[in-house]
């Protein structure tokens, strides 16, 4: 390229002598050849990087019977390319090659065939992730992966990650129904039914939408199980027979009801009495540590003691500042959970200060918890009351100082799920309209670590 652009500077330059009318025919000649070359060179290269990308998208059967009229015309593309490459094998020469009759000519159509398949595939990809909004997190590379591999819904399980933060994989039966989702740390929580890819088509996008939805369900009937069965069962057998985020969301519950009932019966001495009382569980929990457990019991009392301490501390709190009613703002600004009526159904609300948030009942798998200090308190309220008023929160601090683990936590307290992206100069608005479109359609949670980095024209278009 480097020579080729030298040689037509150099014939250029000729042409603006004064000495060249002698052989000024044959110069202008040189430089229509050169000219050509380099025309059909940039119509080549596009054309390759263009069908470099589309080529591996097209073999797929699946994107083939979903695109049959794209399909076709880069059936048309492949041939003109293999012919055109072929022929160069054979006659390698780029001045003769470049000089062929139809060389440029078809490139060029081809290039306009091209653009036309993209343009589609754009539209095609929008119309996936309108059907299934968490596509929308989800690169054009990522989803086409994807949607290349909806005739076997075992092969889309490598990608469920990327749009369920908590489910690693799925539980097939023999006739491919999917009967329970896997944690990435082991655990199996079987569904409230069972979901057959086939009733939708094995239509990724509808099945998909139909596990989230089922993944919800479960999540919920979990927790109103293991409500029921939280005061028959000794609390340590409970804790076993539960998903590590169900037994979190109801221990904070009991927890919460505790403390109000004892508040207004008993005042400050009630907080003592379930100070007393945390302080035996705990004794307990460390008990249960020391023995023989798998792995995903361990990690659900790991994130049990985290939780615990922290009530512990709030309670010891109150009964130092002498908290004799659940109206006062030191109860009011802690994290509470309650049961109740919401619309027709009861559900599982969480409040803080005058904030409330219906819990999300996204399953998280069984993660673990941020230790809770004063900071984490602050940000959780700020950014409650936030979500409370439909707005968004814009934690600030020096590198490292857990900002977005924080911003992750609160999720997982209300059970939402939360997309961490990181914002660099390259983003473009079209990427950040993608994003608040997945936002605004999923209602999932995101968030933008180093706004500040994208350039200010972006912001601008932003704002």
């Amino acid at each position: 390229q480097q020579l080729l652009d030298d040689h037509i500077i150099k014939t250029q330059t000729m042409l603006g002598s004064l000495f060249i009318k002698a052989i000024e025919g044959q110069v202008k000649q040189w430089e229509v050849r050169l000219l050509r070359v380099q025309s059909t060179l940039d119509e080549w290269l596009k054309c390759q990087s263009v069908w470099h990308y589309l080529e591996p998208i097209f073999s797929s059967a699946d994107i083939q019977k979903s695109m049959p009229a794209e399909s076709q015309k880069f059936d048309l593309v492949n041939s003109v390319w293999h012919s055109c490459m072929e022929s160069t094998l054979k006659n390698p020469t780029v001045l003769t090659r470049t000089q062929e009759e139809r060389i440029l000519t078809n490139f060029i159509e081809a290039n306009r065939l091209l653009e036309a398949i993209l343009k589609q595939l754009h539209q095609f990809l929008e119309t996936k992730r309108t059907a299934f909004a968490r596509f929308y997190f989800l690169s054009n590379e990522e989803l086409l992966e994807i949607l290349a591999e909806t005739k076997d819904p075992l092969r889309v399980q490598p990608h469920l990650c990327k749009c369920f933060e908590g489910i690693h994989s799925l539980q097939f039966n023999s006739g491919f129904a999917i009967e329970a989702m896997l944690s990435r740390e082991g655990e199996v929580v079987d569904l409230v039914k069972r979901l057959d890819p086939s009733e939708s088509g094995n239509a990724v996008e509808l099945w998909l939408g139909e596990m989230e939805r089922l993944m919800q369900a479960t999540v919920r009937q979990q927790i109103k199980a293991s409500m029921e069965s939280f005061q028959g069962t000794s609390r340590q057998a409970w804790i076993l027979q539960w998903p590590g985020q169900v037994v979190l969301a109801v221990s904070l519950l009991y927890w919460t009801s505790d403390v109000e009932d004892l508040l207004l019966s008993q005042g400050p001495t009630g907080m003592t009495q379930v100070e007393e009382q945390l302080g035996q569980q705990m004794n307990r929990l460390v008990e249960m540590v020391r023995g023989d457990l798998g792995v995903v019991h361990r990690r659900t009392l790991e994130a049990l003691v985290v939780v615990e301490v922290h009530n512990r501390d709030v309670c010891v709190a109150l009964a130092s500042d002498g908290v004799q009613d659940p109206a006062a703002f030191s109860w009011l600004a802690q994290l509470r959970y309650y049961w109740e009526k919401v619309g027709k159904t009861e559900e599982l609300v969480v409040k803080q200060v005058n904030a409330e948030v219906q819990y999300g009942y996204e399953y998280l798998g069984n993660s673990g918890r941020l230790v809770i200090t004063p900071l984490t308190d602050r940000c959780y309220r700020t950014l409650m009351g936030a979500v409370h008023l439909n707005l968004g929160g814009a934690p600030e601090g020096p590198a490292g100082t857990g900002k977005t683990e924080t911003t992750k936590d609160l999720a997982k307290s209300l059970a939402r799920f939360c997309v961490v992206y990181n914002c660099s100069d390259q983003i473009s608005y079209r990427e950040m309209a993608k994003l608040f479109k997945g936002v605004a359609s999923s209602g999932s949670w995101v968030c933008f670590d180093e706004f500040n980095r994208i350039e200010i024209q972006v912001l601008s278009v932003v704002a």
